[in-house]
C-alpha cells in the first residue's frame, strides 16, 4: 500500500519507471482539470516521470472507449487513469463500460495487465477539495495497481523444455 502524500510540493521521489496514460473526458470543466491537477502533482511526487505521462483529451463518451481501446492496443502503458465530469444521468446511459461493446477493452485491459482506474464526477457544484481528494485518490489506486500488476511474476516453468518455448 502507498503511503500517503507527504512530500512538500516540488519534492520528487526516484524514477518508478511507470507510464501512465490519463484520458481526460470534457476536460474543459473546472471538475475535471481540479482531479487532473492533483493527480498529476501525485504521480510526480510517487516517481513517475513527466515524460512518461501521456494526457488524452476526449470531448465526449462516444470518443472515450475509441481512446481507451487505441491506449490498451499499445501494451506501452502500466496503467490507465480516466477522469471525467458528466451528469448524473448520462453516467448511467452512456457510460461505455456498461455497453456490451466495452467488454473488448475490458478484456484487452486484463489481458495485457494494463488497470484502468475511474475518477468520474457529477457536473453538480463540488467542493475543491473533494475534487482534489477524488484525484489524489485516483491516482494512488492507479499507482498501487500498477505496481501490483508490474510485480507479478511471469508464469511457473515446470520443466527445462518449457522454459525453451
Amino acid at each position: 500500500m502507498l503511503r500517503p502524500l507527504t512530500q512538500f510540493p516540488g519534492m520528487r521521489s526516484p524514477s518508478v519507471g511507470l507510464k501512465v496514460a490519463i484520458i481526460l473526458v470534457r476536460s474543459q470543466t473546472q471538475q475535471v482539470r481540479t482531479m487532473f491537477s492533483l493527480a498529476y502533482e501525485v504521480l510526480l511526487q510517487h516517481g513517475v516521470v513527466a515524460d512518461d505521462i501521456d494526457i488524452v483529451n476526449v470531448p465526449d463518451w462516444s470518443n472515450f472507449a475509441r481512446a481507451t481501446h487505441d491506449i490498451l492496443d499499445h501494451p506501452v502503458y502500466n496503467v490507465a487513469i480516466c477522469l471525467a465530469c458528466s451528469p448524473q444521468t448520462q453516467v448511467v446511459q452512456q457510460l461505455p463500460f456498461a455497453k456490451a461493446s466495452a467488454n473488448e477493452w475490458q478484456w484487452m485491459a486484463l489481458y495485457r495487465k494494463t488497470p484502468v482506474v475511474f475518477g468520474i464526477v457529477d457536473t453538480s457544484p463540488q467542493p475543491a477539495r473533494e475534487l482534489a481528494l477524488r484525484g489524489e485518490q485516483c491516482a494512488q489506486a492507479a499507482l498501487e495497481q500498477a505496481y501490483h500488476a508490474h510485480r507479478q511474476q511471469q508464469p511457473l516453468v515446470l520443466s527445462p523444455w518449457d522454459a525453451a518455448l
